[in-house]
């Protein structure tokens, strides 16, 4: 009696065993199914943008003849964006036109809600130029943040030129006469820009930089 009982608890125990192998073993190809799954989903999203990325650069330089520095499709952020080689200039004329095109390509695709930027490839070459035009930026809105809050309310736009030895900034007005009395009043603008100009520290202004203003009236006459 003894002798069957322990075969019985013997047997008992290889088929509990057998079942805890067996389950284990289920965990194991099904977690292996999963790893599989998730990596032809990698792959078909692979493909997807390289695809995309191909249309996208054959589509830009048939319809605008654009020198493509690369395609970037981020899965995680959701863009996509277009590196051309050219100036600034170039990039704001030929912008939208990028964008229509990129958004019409991914219209039909996994990507069609992906936002689309245009940038230039910063290379040695333009590097300077973007940094220059960085600080240009930030002396126009020193300028027009001074002068209208100073209660110069009649100032349209502020620009600057700059040059190898000037500085030339144009301040453009709603003033509508020529008279004496607005050649007073563009002077005054005159000097509260070079005002405001001496406490900038920029490398755009040196001692070796002559700083020019002119003001205009509406007419875009000079009245300083």
């Amino acid at each position: 009696m003894k002798r069957n009982i322990a075969l019985v608890s013997t047997l008992g125990c290889m088929l509990l065993g057998g079942i805890w192998i067996h389950h284990q073993h289920q965990e194991i190809v099904v977690a292996s199914t999963v790893k599989s799954e998730k990596e032809q989903s990698d792959e078909v999203l692979i493909q997807n943008t390289r695809m995309l990325s191909k249309q996208i650069t054959i589509q830009l330089k048939k319809e605008q003849n654009l020198d493509i520095a690369g395609i970037s499709i981020n899965h995680q952020s959701k863009d996509i964006g277009v590196r051309v080689n050219g100036t600034p200039q170039y990039l704001n004329k030929v912008e939208n036109d990028i964008k229509r095109i990129v958004e019409m390509l991914a219209e039909e695709t996994i990507f069609k809600d992906y936002a689309i930027g245009a940038y230039i490839q910063i290379t040695n070459d333009n590097k300077a130029e973007l940094e220059q035009m960085g600080q240009l930026s930030k002396l126009i809105n020193t300028i027009q943040e001074d002068l209208k809050g100073k209660g110069f309310v009649e100032i349209e736009n502020v620009l600057i030129e700059k040059n190898y030895k000037m500085l030339i900034v144009v301040i453009n007005t709603t003033i509508q006469k020529n008279d004496s009395a607005s050649i007073d009043r563009g002077k005054e603008i005159e000097k509260e820009v070079k005002g405001a100009l001496k406490e900038v520290k920029s490398s755009l202004i040196t001692e070796t930089v002559t700083v020019q203003v002119i003001v205009n009236n509406f007419s875009r006459k000079k009245i300083n």
